[in-house]
């Protein structure tokens, strides 16, 4: 079966990557001219992420792969209050990583087109269906013939609209992140909430290094005044440095998940941000795109339908979202009440337990050892 994917970030490189080991003839298109660049993500991973086969076997020194730096620690900051969580983290370069992941489809089969823009699908006289792609190396637009194509091109996916999937009830965020000099503890990175902060997100400081952090934030509105005012106001102890060659910025588009959303629709299915598999509670995704490869392939392979099996996921993502929507409408007072019961010995251990990346068990779990969790859940009322 020949499978045309289009766009070569973790989710389209991975799944053209299990795809191609099944034995199907995969091609993968990528409209930038290099794999990984422009960076879009801060690149935290949980300790999730170890548990598929292709990270089993990487060499003791993985920092030369794709990890720059490893966590055992995160502070949660609210208004009034500091939780210090035990948890293991891990960063990654991000145009590493996806050329790692690229590079393992390649290797199993996948046939790579980069500087290749997806325009449209196209129907001739004969109903035969076929994609037409522009080659930015010398403008010419080729005819693709398929018989399943997979959108994986981002949150305002192209594929999505050109076989009509409903993406008009979509929310987004806006990020907005920089790569700043300064003083950091290399150990841990930090989180931080409230108001006063961003009302609808969070900022955060991850450190690269005992010298250089990755610093940001998200928001649905006025992100660059959020950005400045958390530089500004939050983060002075870093001793930040904003000469010359000491700031990168960088910025993105993060979908926010809805249950509206299908991710098959005839031949066409979606995976990643243009399916806005997206953690609501942190605007991760990789992992996330990562199971839902699995579910695609055995999909594919076996004839089911996608969006049914989809479920468990689905289940997963809709908790996030339900979390999201307590901390949008949470006052600050509440919010410190929370922080404090998160501060408790046997909270802390069923987070060091469940990862953010198992949210059923993992909330579960936390209402089970503090019932008074339950007592927020009046903002999904308010």
């Amino acid at each position: 079966m020949k499978i045309v994917v289009i766009g070569a970030g973790p989710a389209g490189s991975y799944v053209s990557y299990l795809l191609s080991k099944s034995g199907h003839d995969v091609e993968l298109y990528e409209e930038h001219n290099e794999i990984g660049v422009p960076i879009q993500c801060t690149g935290l991973l949980s300790s999730e992420f170890k548990k598929f086969e292709i990270f089993h076997d990487l060499p003791s020194n993985i920092s030369n792969v794709f990890i720059v730096n490893k966590f055992n620690e995160i502070v949660l900051n609210s208004p009034g209050v500091k939780v210090e969580l035990s948890q293991e983290e891990f960063l990654v370069n991000r145009a590493k990583f996806d050329s790692y992941l690229a590079n393992l489809a390649l290797e199993a089969g996948t046939k790579i087109f980069i500087s290749h823009h997806f325009i449209k699908k196209s129907v001739n006289d004969k109903k035969e269906e076929s994609l037409l792609i522009k080659d930015k190396n010398n403008n010419e637009i080729k005819k693709v013939g398929y018989d399943i194509v997979i959108g994986a091109d981002g949150p305002l996916s192209s594929v999505a609209k050109e076989f009509s999937f409903n993406t008009k009830h979509r929310k987004y965020y806006h990020g907005v992140q920089a790569v700043i000099k300064g003083n950091f503890n290399p150990n841990c990175y930090y989180t931080y909430f409230g108001n006063n902060v961003c009302p609808d997100f969070f900022g955060w400081v991850v450190p690269e290094s005992k010298t250089h952090a990755r610093v940001g934030i998200a928001s649905k509105n006025n992100v660059k005044k959020y950005f400045n005012n958390f530089i500004e106001k939050y983060c002075r102890d870093f001793n930040f440095e904003f000469e010359g060659e000491s700031i990168k910025f960088q910025s993105a588009i993060i979908p926010i998940y809805s249950s509206k959303q299908k991710f098959q629709k005839g031949k066409c299915y979606l995976i990643g941000d243009s399916a806005a598999q997206v953690k609501a509670t942190t605007l991760g995704g990789i992992i996330p795109s990562f199971k839902a490869a699995h579910i695609l392939v055995d999909s594919i392979n076996n004839n089911f339908c996608y969006n049914k099996q989809l479920r468990k996921l689905r289940r997963g993502l809709k908790v996030h979202l339900l979390a999201r929507n307590i901390f949008d409408k949470i006052n600050d007072n509440d919010l410190n009440k929370l922080f404090y019961l998160v501060k408790q010995d046997k909270v802390q251990k069923v987070l060091k337990k469940y990862s953010r990346d198992n949210p059923v068990p993992l909330f579960v779990n936390l209402i089970l050892k503090e019932p008074r969790f339950v007592l927020f859940a009046k903002y999904l009322f308010n």
